[in-house]
């Protein structure tokens, strides 16, 4: 157990690859003189899956305080993953922000059908892990929204609330998109990077520009620019006149709407950032595998949000086995996009003969 103890804090708390985590034990072992043989990384990879399994089928508390932070990771394919994480507004931490370690996961779905429709029933299966939660905080995409819309017509003593920083991304997008100046910024800024990678002012390359949600990332593309970052709320952002003051008023309005749904005495997460991580520390783990779309390795969400223990890690394993991970990706994830490959272009001839 303690082999898998610290395979998993490799791979999750250092950021080590599944092989790069195999041959750190390995490297370890040599040097200690331990001829007991090393996991190989498949081995560790199904400890991996087998932890985050039995972390999301454990039994959570049932209590009407529940926050559950919902959102989709999207990879190659038509297929999504609706991932929810959850922590009681009673856990939460008071002197920092919250960590993978506080959260709970509380349902892991791979979706090929994502609508507002089936959201919402994915929503009223997970009510039988916890109970209806206090808050479901999402970044009120459409078919997010509104299947919590749905869902909140059987259960109106939940509330949903807008991860603040996908509002403020919003906000930003509505006032930038059309702006010449900045798609001229924008347009120069990658102008500037090709120009000078592979010269001599290379130390002055610009940031790169993100394709996808580039509206939630302008702070290092402002920073790099005029070295001053002008966003943040109420008493902490400067008074400016035009746009820039429209901004800073409706990130003051939205904040305040925000609050006013908080009852007296509670305190309420704003952001799905917490969850957000995870899906960054995902693709960085399946690394060249995201491009054959979800894999078994989805699982390990369950265990990025969890504290191992040597006591916990033995009740993981026992609970869940080899068999109980294979099952549980047959039925969620079916025939993956490398094997519908492998078996298109497997038996296609090759048009060189070798020899």
């Amino acid at each position: 157990m303690g082999v898998v103890q610290r395979y998993v804090a490799f791979v999750l708390g250092c950021g080590a690859s599944l092989r790069c985590a195999a041959s750190v034990l390995d490297l370890l072992a040599t040097a200690a003189g331990d001829e007991a043989g090393t996991p190989d990384r498949s081995t560790g990879r199904m400890w991996l899956l087998r932890l985050g399994l039995a972390a999301l089928l454990r039994p959570k508390t049932h209590a009407p305080d529940w926050v559950w932070m919902v959102d989709h990771s999207v990879q190659i394919g038509r297929c999504k993953c609706l991932v929810i994480l959850g922590i009681r507004l009673s856990d939460l931490p008071e002197d920092r922000p919250l960590a993978h370690h506080d959260m709970e996961p509380i349902a892991l779905v791979p979706m090929c059908n994502a609508t507002q429709e089936t959201v919402a029933a994915r929503l009223e299966e997970a009510v039988a892990a916890t109970g209806a939660p206090r808050l479901i905080l999402t970044d009120y995409g459409a078919d997010l929204h509104g299947g919590v819309e749905r869902f909140r017509r059987k259960h109106p003593e939940t509330s949903e609330g807008y991860d603040v920083k996908h509002k403020a991304a919003c906000l930003l997008k509505r006032r930038l998109e059309g702006e010449a100046r900045w798609g001229a910024y924008a347009t120069q800024l990658g102008q500037t990077k090709f120009a000078v990678q592979q010269t001599e002012l290379a130390f002055l390359a610009p940031p790169s520009q993100r394709s996808k949600a580039r509206f939630m990332n302008l702070g290092a593309l402002v920073a790099w620019g005029n070295r001053t970052l002008a966003f943040d709320l109420a008493r902490e952002l400067p008074e400016a006149r035009g746009k820039a003051d429209e901004l800073r008023e409706a990130l003051i309005a939205f904040v305040r709407e925000e609050s006013l749904q908080v009852p007296l005495g509670e305190r309420w997460p704003g952001t799905t950032e917490v969850l957000e991580s995870c899906f960054g520390k995902l693709k960085s783990l399946e690394d060249g595998q995201s491009k054959s779309g979800f894999t078994g390795l989805v699982l390990s969400l369950g265990a990025m949000v969890s504290s191992w223990t040597t006591e916990r890690v033995t009740e993981a394993l026992d609970r869940c086995r080899v068999r109980d991970v294979l099952a549980w990706c047959r039925q969620q994830l079916g025939e993956t996009l490398q094997s519908q490959r492998d078996r298109a272009l497997g038996s296609i001839p090759s048009a060189t003969e070798l020899g």
